[in-house]
């Protein structure tokens, strides 16, 4: 009878085995039908995804053929189109480019100036922004980026550099600093008669008769410069593998600093903020491995792109002369050796860009966000930047004769060896700016805020300082022969073998806190009031008719070494007798 039960049991346990495995053979065979028999469905029925899900074989069935994350959300149906839709786009994209490159075959010069079909083209580069679009929608980065380089290919085949028209006077030349007085006054005519008019300079009245590029090449430029959004996201993970938390860094807000400086200078401890925060910024722009549409070398004289995005674009040696520019995006731009004569700027933003070596001629920058662009080596005679934003920006070694910068917030920015002869600094805000061996002789800095601005070695000549701040400023070196300065705060400025020669006035300036080191006042226009507000010692010859203030060391004493005149003045601003300078004289 045991023997009965146990056959009984062993039987049930192989039916039950058999039932098991034709269950899951079924659910198998249902899972390959789910995927490959009824590949028209757009989902897969709640069912079959939990067969595909559940059944072990099914399940590495399901997860094999993926690719990528992205691929495993998207529906069942479209990954099984996916090859099929980048075909369609392929296709698409060439047909497309091929009218857009049905042109007779000869020189490129001759390409460059014909008349093609404009109608074709036309609507070939409407075709492909459009398929651009569809392709991002669909997620197809790669054919976006492929429309994109057809399209800057096209710019610089149908506008290359090489067709502008130059520029019939030669670049100006700046005056070095052993000139002899005649070619000085030379120079000075010739200034006069190049920059003449206060409205259009020689180069203003040039860029008028260039002739816009072509309506093909103006419309593709359009194209580029009106991507969406999702497009330029697209571009920013290009060649590598896309992340959730990818940003494109041309569209990352660049810093700024508040209008706290309104009614007076900025801090000491914002401004290093600003500045070590704008420089974080620029090292994003620098490591970003996205694409760049590049238009390099192209001639885009008189075109108007204004208020399109061109953040990020190669243009290094592009020729925008008279070009309208007026509220573009170059954020991060690259535009080196690239020519901006008499081109209509206002209200542009080149956050970041790079415009080393650039030849900006009469440009028209004002109202304009430039924080953080560079400038070396570039030239900048006559280039209007009233009202701009150019704090951080780097103008080391540029050329900015009679250049205007009324007003304008210069915050950090840095005019090492650069030549600014008689340029329009007037009521600008530049406080911690850097000068170092600049020429700013000649130049109009009244009202300007100069507080704790690096004025070593510059040359200061004949410059109007009237009612500037120069506040803990250091003025070592310095040149300010001919200056004016009247009614100018001087305040815990530092005037260490500074030329004070030939001053025309000093009425209502203020010397309060300041050091003299080395300097020789004998025929500066100093009143005895102004002279006890200073600090100094034996090296220092009082105005005529001063005496030497009983506060100020009868020996010379040294500059950096311990116990030297630095240690002495800071000693005596923080005397209780620094309110009240100068409590006696000797004779």
């Amino acid at each position: 009878m045991r023997t009965d039960e146990s056959n009984m049991i062993s039987l049930a346990l192989s039916q039950l085995g058999v039932l098991v495995s034709g269950l899951v053979l079924a659910l198998v065979l249902l899972s390959v039908a789910a995927r490959f028999v009824i590949p028209g469905q757009d989902r897969m029925s709640r069912a079959g995804r939990w067969v595909s899900f559940w059944t072990p074989p099914a399940r590495r069935l399901w997860i094999l053929p993926l690719k990528s994350k992205r691929l495993r959300r998207e529906p069942y149906s479209r990954r099984l189109r996916l090859p099929r839709i980048r075909t369609d786009f392929d296709n698409l994209i060439s047909e497309a480019q091929t009218k857009l490159t049905a042109v007779e075959k000869q020189a490129p010069e001759e390409t460059a100036r014909a008349r093609p079909d404009l109608e074709t083209r036309t609507a070939a580069l409407v075709s492909l922004e459009g398929i651009a679009q569809d392709a991002v929608r669909r997620g197809l980065g790669r054919s976006h980026i492929r429309v994109m380089k057809i399209l800057c290919s096209y710019v610089r085949e149908n506008a290359p550099a090489s067709l502008a028209v130059a520029f019939p006077l030669q670049d100006w030349m700046p005056l070095s600093s052993d000139a002899h007085p005649i070619e000085k006054k030379q120079h000075l005519d010739w200034r006069a008669a190049r920059f003449a008019s206060p409205v259009n300079s020689n180069v203003r009245d040039w860029a008028a008769s260039l002739q816009a590029p072509r309506e093909d090449v103006a419309l593709a430029l359009r194209i580029i410069g009106r991507r969406t959004a999702d497009q330029r996201a697209v571009e920013a993970v290009s060649g590598r593998k896309p992340k959730v938390s990818d940003i494109r860094v041309y569209d990352t807000p660049c810093p700024t600093l508040d209008d706290a400086g309104a009614t007076g200078p900025y801090g000491s401890q914002k401004v290093a903020r600003f500045l070590t925060d704008l420089k974080r910024w620029r090292d994003a722009l620098g490591a970003y491995q996205g694409y760049r549409p590049d238009l390099r070398r192209t001639n885009l004289q008189a075109a108007d792109v204004s208020d399109l995005d061109l953040s990020g674009c190669r243009l290094d040696r592009a020729r925008f002369e008279g070009a309208c520019l007026a509220g573009t995006r170059l954020v991060g731009a690259s535009l080196q050796h690239a020519r901006l004569g008499a081109a209509d700027c206002n209200s542009v933003q080149m956050q970041g860009a790079d415009l080393s070596c650039a030849w900006l001629e009469g440009a028209d920058f004002r109202n304009g966000k430039l924080d953080g662009a560079i400038f070396p080596a570039a030239q900048l005679e006559w280039v209007n930047f009233k009202s701009a934003s150019l704090r951080g920006a780097d103008f080391t070694g540029a050329r900015m004769e009679i250049t205007s910068m009324y007003g304008s917030q210069l915050q950090g920015t840095v005019f090492r060896h650069a030549n600014l002869s008689g340029a329009v600094l007037r009521d600008a805000q530049m406080e911690e700016a850097e000068f170092w061996e600049a020429d700013l002789s000649w130049a109009n800095l009244r009202g300007a805020r100069m507080e704790r601005t690096n004025l070593c070695w510059a040359t200061l000549q004949g410059a109007d300082l009237g009612s500037a701040f120069f506040d803990g400023a250091q003025l070592n070196g310095a040149i300010l022969e001919a200056a004016d300065l009247r009614s100018a705060k001087l305040e815990a400025t530092a005037l260490r073998s500074t030329q004070l020669a030939g001053i025309t006035s000093a009425d209502r300036a203020s010397f309060r806190r300041s050091l003299l080191k080395d300097v020789d006042l004998s025929d500066v226009p100093l009143s005895q009031s102004q002279i006890d507000q200073c600090f100094g010692d034996a090296s220092v010859i009082p105005p005529n008719g001063c005496r030497r203030p009983s506060h100020w060391p009868t020996e010379v004493l040294p500059v950096y070494a311990k116990g030297g005149i630095t240690d002495h003045w800071q000693k005596w601003c923080h005397s209780a007798s620094s309110d009240r300078p100068g409590a006696g004289s000797q004779k």
